[in-house]
This record gives structure tokens, sequence and C-alpha cells, in this order.
């Protein structure tokens, strides 16, 4: 669940810096992070799938 820290913890963060002093560099960021994360998340499960297909083909 830690992923989720990830993508609630920073943008939170980020969002509050920018409530505070608007600026375009933060808001790049938040995107930034906020893609990352998303895409890790999707990826993830499909990276440690391939990971495990040539696992098991080179074990044969």
């Amino acid at each position: 669940m830690w992923f989720l820290n990830y993508i609630v913890i920073l943008p939170t963060v980020t969002l509050v810096a920018v409530m505070e002093s608007p600026s375009y560099t933060l808001m790049y960021l938040l995107t930034l992070w906020t893609v990352l994360g998303l895409s890790y998340v999707i990826l993830r499960p499909i990276y440690d799938f391939i990971v495990d297909e040539i696992r098991l083909f080179m074990e044969y």
C-alpha cells in the first residue's frame, strides 16, 4: 500500500505549496508526480508478470 502514500502525500504537499505560492514549477511537479505515480502503479504488475515469465523460461 506504500504506493498509495506516494500518490496521495506528494501531490497533497505540492497542492498546499501551490496554494501558499502559486508557481508554475510546483504545478509542473504535481503533474509529473501524478503521471509517474499512476504509470508506476499501472506498469508494475505488467513488469512483474514479464519478469516472472522470463524467470520461468530461464529455469527450463
